[in-house]
């Protein structure tokens, strides 16, 4: 397999050589370090050393414009030949805001993305608020920033709606990941002093060993102490009063 690398492509590889040992995984990265500039070096550096200890091979400085391999290869732009029986690219989207060129086009940067001011109000459209992937912003996306950007929206929203001006402000977050390599550990990190590198017993511990299933499961609302032992969603309390809510209503 070859892989373009972004964050979860490097899950992608870990996760495949930790359950295929035996398989070739490659990821072609055009930069000098694996992921994002948005991630201090000392990390970048770790998911390097990391994920190569597990038997992926990196390829940095180049590019892989085709993802349909020819005869058991694809080939990179400097014409380096790789062996591949699938493709992976995952070089990043575009938010779907093609619709608002022939409505707004003066709140779209060539992106795609929405400019905005501070309180997540759309550029020069005091009534109309943006958030999460498509906003204009140098943050890498997540959902813990996104329900960052609803209280600020829902707040100044209601503030829009009793007739005074939007205050909220969204300041941003600080960077953080946490990238499974296999059940055996990976890669993390927190954009906090110089940028701190968390150690593979920690995601181990936090991620890996679950591929987070269960801290999904307490946003979810299914409760920290279900959450830890892992039971079975159908038994979970919050499942229970869902279904007793449900029949109460048809009952009525």
């Amino acid at each position: 397999m070859v892989a373009e690398l972004l964050e979860r492509t490097t899950e992608l590889a870990g996760e495949l050589k930790y359950y295929f040992p035996n398989k070739s995984v490659t990821i072609v990265q055009s930069g000098d370090l694996p992921l994002n500039k948005v991630y201090a070096p000392q990390f970048r550096r770790a998911v390097d050393v990391r994920i190569r200890a597990r038997g992926v091979e990196l390829v940095f400085g180049e590019h892989l414009d085709e993802t349909v391999p020819k005869d058991g290869m694809v080939t990179t732009r400097s014409g380096r030949k790789i062996p591949a029986d699938l493709v992976v690219s995952s070089t990043g989207g575009t938010p779907a805001t093609g619709f608002l060129s022939n409505i707004m086009p003066s709140i779209l940067i060539p992106s795609g993305r929405v400019r905005t001011e501070h309180t997540l109000q759309v550029m020069s459209h005091p009534d109309i608020f943006c958030i999460g992937d498509a906003v204009d912003t140098e943050e890498r996306p997540g959902l813990g920033k996104y329900q960052k950007h609803s209280k600020v929206v829902c707040a100044n929203v209601l503030a829009r709606v009793r007739g005074e001006p939007a205050k909220a402000v969204y300041g941003g977050s600080i960077e953080t990941i946490g990238i499974s390599m296999g059940k055996t550990g990976g890669a993390g990190y927190i954009g906090v002093l110089w940028g701190l590198v968390c150690p593979n017993w920690l995601i181990w511990f936090a991620k890996a060993r679950t591929l987070g299933t269960r801290a999904a499961r307490v946003h979810m609302g299914y409760g920290l102490m279900d959450s830890l032992r892992g039971t079975p969603i159908s038994e979970s309390p919050f499942t229970t009063v869902l279904r007793g809510a449900e029949g109460a209503a048809a009952a009525a």
